[in-house]
């Protein structure tokens, strides 16, 4: 959906301390910020909206990128197929939000709450979600390599298919998440919690797994190439791995990861 083409639905809201727009106001911003946009910030204005309820919106394909939207009150809104890419969402509440297909490279979610949110075949490669709460959502076939999900609440999670490969998810929670298929290969994952999580088919290739919590025998063995990810000392010995192991896979993958 077109902010200068399309009516921008709205519903009324009962947010509290929560800047509220008229819709025709919010369809003139987003047609200042697309010009802007596609005039590489020559013509129109760079959309701010800051603190903005928008519980509930329709604003589905609509392009955001590069907007302020911090603190924004996004709450079960329909954003499928919307351009957030590098958009400023830190704190934001997409609690329930439809994202499916959306784009959200670069974007900034550190502690935003994405709870329930669906997300499937969303982009999200670069994204900062350090912090974020995504729990019980919907993940399945993102893309979101290279991502920082540090310490991120994905507990309950579905996940499938999704690729993380290259991201960070230091601490992460991601007990109980369905992690079936996913591609964590040369992924930071030091210090997770994996109580619960079902691994099959998972891609644990160049993995970092040192200091990881709840994580099974029994789970990892239905994961592929969990004999080429790196382990703490304990694990080492509760896989019957060598001592060298994680030289070895060094040597057989060229990945060094951080300690």
């Amino acid at each position: 959906m077109d902010g200068d083409s399309r009516e921008v639905g709205l519903p009324r809201s009962n947010g509290s301390g929560l800047r509220i727009l008229k819709p025709e106001r919010l369809a003139q911003i987003l047609a200042a910020h697309r010009q802007w946009v596609e005039s590489e910030s020559r013509e129109g204005e760079r959309a701010d909206l800051f603190g903005t309820d928008l519980i509930e919106a329709n604003l589905s394909g609509v392009n955001f990128r590069g907007c302020f939207l911090a603190g924004i009150n996004l709450r079960g809104a329909n954003l499928a197929r919307a351009n957030l890419q590098g958009a400023n969402l830190f704190g934001a509440n997409l609690c329930g939000a439809n994202l499916a297909r959306a784009s959200l490279q670069r974007a900034n979610l550190f502690v935003a709450d994405l709870r329930e949110a669906y997300l499937g075949w969303a982009r999200l490669h670069d994204a900062n979600l350090a912090r974020a709460d995504l729990s019980r959502v919907y993940l399945g076939g993102a893309g979101i390599q290279r991502a920082n999900l540090r310490r991120a609440n994905l507990r309950g999670a579905n996940l499938g298919r999704s690729n993380f490969q290259g991201a960070v998810l230091v601490e992460a929670n991601l007990e109980e998440t369905d992690l079936r298929g996913d591609n964590f290969e040369g992924a930071q994952l030091q210090g997770a919690r994996f109580r619960g999580a079902d691994l099959r088919l998972a891609n644990l290739r160049g993995a970092n797994l040192r200091d990881v919590e709840g994580l099974t025998l029994s789970q990892l063995r239905f994961a592929r190439d969990w004999d080429l990810a790196f382990y703490s000392e304990v694990m080492l010995g509760k896989l019957s791995l060598p001592y060298d192991h994680n030289d070895r896979v060094r040597g057989k993958l060229g990945i060094y990861p951080d300690n």
